[in-house]
């Protein structure tokens, strides 16, 4: 596990193939081996909206529920 500071408010988390955008303390987007690119459908701010961008920089993600990042954070 490796954890990775990309900016103000903003970490990212690899595990293994995985990792995980938090934008402050929310996990929202990220790489999952065998799924690809994903993205919360949830609107928390228009900062977090940036910080996501910012990470996928124009990749087509898939949206996902919030607690996908939970299911996958808690198998590790």
């Amino acid at each position: 596990m490796n954890i990775k500071q990309l900016g103000s408010n903003q970490t990212l988390l690899k595990m293994g193939n995985n990792e995980i955008l938090f934008s402050y303390n929310t996990p929202v987007a990220g790489f999952i081996d065998g799924t690809g690119y994903v993205r919360v459908n949830k609107f928390y701010s228009v900062t977090t909206s940036k910080h996501i961008n910012k990470y996928l920089d124009g990749i087509k993600a898939q949206q996902v529920e919030p607690e996908f990042f939970n299911s996958i954070l808690e198998d590790k």
